[in-house]
C-alpha cells in the first residue's frame, strides 16, 4: 500500500479514504506487471535476473548486489525511515550482557563500521 500511496503523491501515513482508494486503484493497474509477491524468495529471482525490479529490505539488497554486479539498490527520495530494535526478553539468562550490547550499539564509534554495508 505504501508504494501505491507514494506513487499517487500521498503520504504513507494518510488516513484519507479517497487517497487510500486512489493508491489501491494504482496498485491494481500495476498488477499485470507483478511476477510474484514474495519474502526472501525474491532474492533468487533478482540474483538470477528473473525479474528486473523489486522492493526489498536493505539487508537483502546488500546480499543480492554482492552476488550480482548488475543489480543496484536505490532508495527513493523522501520515502524511507529506517529503525532497528533490540529487545531483551524478560526470561533472558544474561541481561547484563544484553544491556551492554544495547549500549554499545548506541555508541557512534561502534556504529561506524556498520554504516554503508
Amino acid at each position: 500500500m505504501g508504494m501505491g500511496l507514494i506513487a499517487t503523491g500521498s503520504s504513507v501515513n494518510t488516513t484519507n479514504q479517497s487517497e487510500i482508494d486512489r493508491a489501491y486503484d494504482k496498485l491494481l493497474q500495476l498488477t499485470p506487471n507483478v511476477k510474484a509477491i514474495l519474502g526472501d524468495e525474491i532474492m533468487s529471482y533478482m540474483i538470477n535476473n528473473e525479474t528486473p525490479l523489486s522492493v526489498v529490505y536493505s539487508g537483502q539488497a546488500s546480499e543480492m548486489t554482492s552476488s550480482n554486479e548488475h543489480l543496484h539498490y536505490v532508495v527513493p527520495a523522501r520515502t524511507n525511515i529506517w529503525y532497528d530494535n533490540l529487545t531483551i526478553p524478560k526470561t533472558s539468562k544474561n541481561t547484563k550482557a544484553a544491556y551492554a550490547l544495547s549500549t554499545s550499539c548506541k555508541n557512534q564509534k561502534m556504529q561506524r563500521p556498520m554504516l554503508n554495508t
